[in-house]
C-alpha cells in the first residue's frame, strides 16, 4: 500500500465536523459500512486500485452507516452461521481421520503406505481446517464491526423522527 496515496484519501474524505484520525462511522463507494476511515481507504485502495482520491469514494456520514450496517447484520449473521456449521463439520472430518490414522498398525508395505496416505489426508484437512477458522475469524471480526457501527450514532447525527435502539 502506498502511504502517499493512503494520506491523499484520508485528506479528501468530507468530514461532518471536525476532521478527526478517530472519526466514526464512514460510507465507502456509496453503500458499505465502516467504522473507521482507515478501514474505508485500505478496502478501497486493495479492492479498487484504479479509484482515485479524487473521486471521493469515501464519506463521513454516521446515520448512513449506522443504517446500512444494520441492514447488512442479519446477512453477515446467516453468512457466520453458516461458516460455523462449515467448521464444526471440517473439525469432525479432522477428528475422524486422526482416529483412524492413530488405529491403524502397519504390518506389511501396503498397511504403511495407506497409513502415509491418511497422514497426507490429515495434512490437507487441518490445512482446510485452518483456512476456514480464518476466514471466520475474519467474518465474526466485521460482523462485530458491523454491530458497532449500527449502535454508534451520537444524538444529534439521527434523521428527523428517527430513534436509536434502545432509547
Amino acid at each position: 500500500m502506498k502511504e502517499g496515496r493512503y494520506y491523499r484519501f484520508m485528506n479528501t474524505i468530507p468530514y461532518e465536523g471536525k476532521k478527526d484520525v478517530n472519526s466514526l462511522g464512514f460510507v465507502a463507494l456509496d453503500g458499505i459500512p465502516f467504522r473507521r476511515n482507515s478501514d474505508a481507504i485500505t478496502y478501497v485502495m486493495h479492492y479498487f486500485p484504479d479509484l482515485q482520491p479524487e473521486d471521493k469514494p469515501i464519506v463521513q456520514d454516521r446515520a448512513r452507516c449506522a443504517a446500512l450496517a444494520r441492514v447488512m447484520e442479519p446477512e453477515a449473521d446467516h453468512m457466520l452461521n453458516r461458516l460455523t456449521a462449515m467448521k464444526l463439520e471440517a473439525h469432525e472430518e479432522l477428528k475422524r481421520l486422526t482416529e483412524q490414522w492413530e488405529a491403524l498398525q502397519p504390518k506389511n508395505l501396503s498397511q504403511q503406505v495407506d497409513k502415509e496416505l491418511l497422514g497426507d489426508k490429515i495434512k490437507r484437512q487441518s490445512g482446510i481446517c485452518e483456512g476456514i477458522s480464518q476466514a471466520w475469524r475474519l467474518l465474526h471480526e466485521r460482523r462485530f464491526e458491523l454491530y458497532r457501527c449500527g449502535k454508534e450514532i451520537p444524538k444529534g447525527f439521527l434523521p428527523e423522527g428517527a430513534v436509536a435502539e434502545g432509547d
